[in-house]
């Protein structure tokens, strides 16, 4: 730093000594002792910029000879007859010495000694010219790659001009192709409801829209069969659909038939591939996690990740109930290949997972095969149900995780029901150690999901897992199921829909009618969802305290509750009844951080919400949970999430 100093303060030293020469022979007819006292200031002046001279003269001799010594006794004059710019700094980065190549093709015939080299190195970090990579920087229209050498008193640099092969790798990666496979998401609805000419109506305008679409981005459209298309393009043009959100997607849920149904899309986009090939297979991959998702969106898949766009929609329901029945076969000739049978849900088991793992508990007693329910029951916000069931069913069919993980064998089939993320499990040991597993789940897709499953069955459009298993069961063989199971499975109907008020389809009433066909009763079902007067307390005074944020209600407790997850849950639920609200929120502390449950009518996606902090779930139910975090910065960073979803 000192020699910065010396290098700009030189100049004024001597704009200042001959300022002073010039007082002091204008002043010698006025003044002699004036005279002599400024030509003393001058002299002292002169021999201040003297020795500083000398001084930066020894040190620019030094650092040089230091540097040189360390090139195997190179010469200054070897390294000025380089055909690339070299430099050399002192310790703290400041120019001492450069040749003819720098001052030409970096510092355009500037001379930049004293200064600091980080001024041509532009804003990248001076570590990576140490490494083996180099450092990128630019010159005008050039490109250098700079690496540096350290010396006893400085630094070397070298900046070798790679422009033409920066120019071809830019282009290389400018032309990539990028694979986007397309699904017309409810084509099979519309075949089904509307006449050919309504259908015709609105593919038209549909595949329009695509080809128009693929053109303005210089791709290449594709018709493969039914609703499914291809278009590839330069991952240049690409990079300018990402910074469109995807409004493709916009202009085709603005097509709709005649009775004002919505047509939509979704879109599997595979980039940053070694071939086209693994691109293809890429986009393959984003398109099942769109679909997964419940559609309508764009999903990007590279080597390392998924990106998500989109979503707004709530998942088709299908009419067709084909699926449910080539699902019940496959379960079934699992569970009849299997010696014994784990059937196991999410951590902290709700009414909808518990209801659904009941039923299926049923199936494979009555298939004459071993099974038990693996859960924590202490933690279990359903432990209503599982004592209800220990009564009227059998105590033994829940086990602790731990007695499971000891019985689990080669031959034994571990059923996951209502989540299909390995994180979110009862059990993960139980889980690694199984050798045979089946999903069966309606969250929308994540992208950590179970990806060793023999059988993975989702649906997302369903109302819950129980609704999937009362309809798989019906495949199976329905006399399994018995009035105190129906009642299992009807409570995760009624929890999930609220009461059949959201995300209730004509299938869920379907289920609904089969499980009172077998005796299921709603006012015993109604008891479960009972609290006491403390947790009524408790979600009263959640409500009470909620603030609006927009169209969303936020809640926050800092109280340590023994029931908190339920509370929460139906503090949140409450909310929604409040005007203006579609989507509400409930921020409490749990095991050492918060999690927030988040509700909604239909409006707004919480499911986005929660997952941009790192949890999940449905489109009107969703959750995270945070660690080492308090109450007041989640809600701070829940807001930032609802603006933030707000933009996209």
């Amino acid at each position: 730093m000192k020699y910065k100093n010396k290098w700009s303060l030189t100049p004024y030293f001597l704009i200042f000594s001959g300022i002073m020469l010039f007082f002091a022979i204008a002043s010698f007819k006025y003044s002699k002792l004036l005279f002599a006292l400024e030509i003393l200031l001058v002299a002292a002046s002169v021999l201040a910029v003297l020795i500083s001279a000398l001084s930066m003269k020894k040190y620019i001799s030094k650092v040089t000879k230091i540097a040189l010594k360390g090139m195997n006794g190179t010469d200054r004059k070897f390294l000025q007859g380089f055909g690339f710019p070299v430099a050399i700094t002192g310790i703290d980065g400041d120019i001492v010495w450069t040749n003819e190549a720098f001052a030409n093709l970096i510092s355009y015939d500037h001379t930049p000694h004293g200064e600091y080299i980080t001024n041509y190195l532009g804003s990248n970090s001076i570590r990576k010219a140490f490494s083996s990579d180099g450092l990128n920087v630019s010159a005008g229209t050039d490109k250098f790659t700079v690496f540096a050498s350290r010396t006893e008193s400085g630094v070397v640099f070298y900046f070798f001009n790679d422009t033409e092969l920066k120019d071809i790798r830019e282009k290389y990666i400018a032309t990539r192709p990028c694979v986007a496979s397309i699904v017309f998401d409810n084509r099979e609805e519309f075949e089904r409801d509307e006449n050919t000419d309504t259908l015709n109506s609105v593919l038209a305008p549909l595949e329009s829209a695509l080809i128009k679409w693929a053109n303005n981005y210089n791709g290449s459209f594709r018709h493969i069969s039914g609703g499914k298309y291809t278009v590839v393009f330069e991952e240049d043009n690409f990079s300018k659909i990402i910074n469109s959100n995807f409004d493709i997607l916009d202009e085709i849920r603005s097509i709709k038939s005649s009775a004002g149904t919505a047509a939509t899309v979704s879109i599997g986009v595979g980039t940053g591939g070694d071939s086209f090939k693994e691109c293809d297979a890429w986009s393959k991959k984003a398109l099942e996690m769109a679909l997964g998702r419940g559609g309508d969106q764009a999903v990007i898949k590279n080597e390392n990740d998924f990106s998500f766009y989109g979503g707004i929609s709530q998942g088709v329901e299908r009419h067709n109930k084909v699926r449910s029945r080539v699902y019940a076969a496959a379960i079934s000739e699992k569970i009849k290949e299997s010696d014994r049978v784990f059937i196991m849900g999410h951590n902290f088991s709700d009414l909808d997972c518990i209801g659904a793992a009941a039923g299926l508990y049923a199936i494979v007693n009555k298939m004459g095969k071993k099974a038990c329910i693996v859960v924590k029951a202490a933690q279990s916000p359903a432990l209503p149900l599982i004592s209800s069931l220990e009564k009227t069913v059998k105590p033994e069919m829940f086990s602790d995780p731990a007695e499971a993980v000891k019985n689990i064998n080669d031959k034994s089939l571990l059923i996951i029901v209502d989540t299909h993320s390995s994180a979110f499990l009862e059990s993960t040991e139980l889980y690694l150690k199984a050798k045979n597993v089946i999903v069966i789940d309606h969250h929308r897709m994540m992208v950590n999901h179970i990806a060793n499953a023999a059988v993975f069955y989702q649906e997302t459009f369903a109302s819950s897992a129980c609704e999937m298993v009362s309809e798989l069961v019906q495949y199976m063989d329905e006399s399994a199921i018995t009035k105190p199971i129906a009642e299992a499975l009807m409570s995760g109907i009624m929890l999930d829909t609220k009461n059949f008020t959201v995300k209730t389809g004509s299938r869920t009433f379907e289920a609904s009618a089969f499980l009172s066909s077998k005796s299921a009763d709603t006012i015993a079902v109604k008891q479960l969802f009972a609290n006491t007067l403390d947790d009524y307390k408790a979600k009263c005074e959640l409500v009470f305290n909620s603030e609006l944020y927009g169209n969303c209600a936020v809640a926050t407790t800092t109280k340590q509750l023994k029931n908190i997850r339920v509370v929460a849950a139906q503090a949140a639920d409450e909310m929604l009844n409040i005007q203006n609200v579609d989507a509400s929120y409930v921020v409490f502390p749990i095991d050492g951080g918060i999690s927030i449950s988040a509700r909604s009518l239909g409006k707004v996606n919480v499911q986005l919400v929660m997952e941009s902090m790192g949890g999940g779930g449905h489109h009107t139910m969703a959750a995270v949970q945070l660690k080492d975090v308090s109450v007041e910065q989640g809600r701070d960073l829940l807001l930032e999430k609802i603006d933030e979803s707000k933009l996209s």
